[in-house]
């Protein structure tokens, strides 16, 4: 099951997964995704996940990849809030392979994560994100 959460800012979206995933669901997702992109240049996303995923939700996972892989760029930070530690691994190897700046975050601070993805508002790097390798000290 996916549930949308409510945001603040129109570049930023959130869903909390939990159980099984359709396919009707991923695909909503990933529209909605595509949509703020195109509208915004760059979305922020937030995604609860407060258990883990059915096995049928894995099989869909390919899919999820997929957009990933070809909307990277234009993903600006990403956050995941889970007190799953492989996922926590997962972000991290996701935020050195990639161009999206991810960060794990536990489910008790979902609030400092949101805090994270609201905080970019007024970057002037708005469109772009900046990994840490790029970051002057």
């Amino acid at each position: 099951m996916s549930q949308q959460l409510k945001t603040n800012h129109d570049h930023v979206l959130g869903y909390q997964l939990s159980g099984t995933i359709t396919e009707d669901e991923a695909k909503e997702i990933l529209a909605q995704l595509s949509s703020v992109i195109d509208r915004e240049q760059t979305v922020c996303l937030l995604v609860r996940l407060p258990e883990e995923p059915e096995h049928a939700q894995l099989a869909a996972l390919n899919q999820n990849l997929r957009f990933f892989r070809d909307h990277a760029d234009r993903i600006e930070r990403y956050a995941l809030v889970t007190n799953r530690t492989s996922y926590k691994w997962a972000a991290r190897a996701a935020d050195v392979l990639t161009p999206m700046d991810v960060r794990p975050y536990p489910l008790e601070e979902e609030e400092e994560a949101w805090r994270w993805l609201e905080s970019g508002d007024d970057s002037p790097l708005r469109g772009r994100p900046q990994r840490a390798s790029e970051r002057r000290p």
